[in-house]
Parts: structure tokens; sequence; C-alpha cells
């Protein structure tokens, strides 16, 4: 069954997404060769993804040719903030990143041999670190959580 067209918007605005992340700020045209999709196309993914906020135009390419330079697309760094969290036998790590994996806070903390169950109380909260190093962006709207296969 085809993709419907909301679907292949979706799947094209992430194609698009990742090189941006992957290879930095992109013209139009250069975003038209990586993915392959048509001018129109890109042309709509671009608004889309400006009209969302997630790129905006960071620059122009300095072509020396007759008419106006091209811009260059990126991805807008502070728009989502994306938080990990590595529970292990010996410790907890947390990590606060953007957009483009800039690490942007991070927190550690050891947990003591035997001590099979920790309360809230006594267990140490890398969060608070987090806190105080960098104040939590307001706003937050979604969250998720995954484990190792």
């Amino acid at each position: 069954m085809p993709a419907s067209p909301r679907t292949a918007r979706a799947i094209n605005d992430r194609l698009a997404l990742r090189h941006l992340q992957e290879e930095g700020p992109l013209t139009a045209g250069q975003l038209k060769e990586l993915t392959g999709l048509s001018r129109p196309s890109v042309a709509d993914l671009v608004e889309r993804l400006s009209a969302s906020g997630l790129i905006e135009v960071v620059g122009e390419t300095g072509a020396q040719r007759r008419g106006p330079n091209a811009r260059l697309y990126g991805i807008v760094a502070d728009r989502a903030h994306l938080a990990a969290l590595d529970v292990r036998t010996g410790g907890v790590r947390l990590v606060v990143a953007d957009l483009l994996g800039t690490v942007l806070a991070e927190a550690s903390a050891p947990v003591a041999p035997g001590r099979a169950r920790a309360t809230p109380s006594s267990a140490p909260s890398p969060s608070s670190n987090v806190r105080r190093r960098r104040r939590a962006p307001s706003g937050c709207t979604r969250s998720a959580s995954g484990r190792p296969a």
C-alpha cells in the first residue's frame, strides 16, 4: 500500500532534517540532490520546517554568479532538548543535549555497592545537578523511554 501524502511529507521532513543534522547548513538545491526530491517538494518541506520553527535561514552561499545567493538552511538547535538517562548497577548518568547533539548539561552519581534499593530520599539526584548547572527548558511537552533489546 502506498504512503498517504501526510506520511510521505513526514518521511521527507525527517530525511531532510537528518541531512541537515549530519551535513550542517544546506541550500535547497543541496537538499534536492541529497534527498532525490523534486524542487517543488523541497520548497514545500523547507516552508513546512521553517513554519514549525525547526529550521531557519543561517546564511547565504558565497557563489560567484549572477543573481541572488542561495540561502543556507540550518536546524534551530534549541528548538527542543533531549535528555538521556543511563541507569547501571554502578551508577546513574544524565545528559541533556540540543537537536544537534551538543551536550548542554550532564551529571552522574554512583550507586553504592550492596544498596539494591534506594529510597527516594536517600538516592542521589543527577537531575538536581543538571538543574543547578543549567535551568531546564520550560514547556516540556513530550517524553519517551527505551531500553536495550
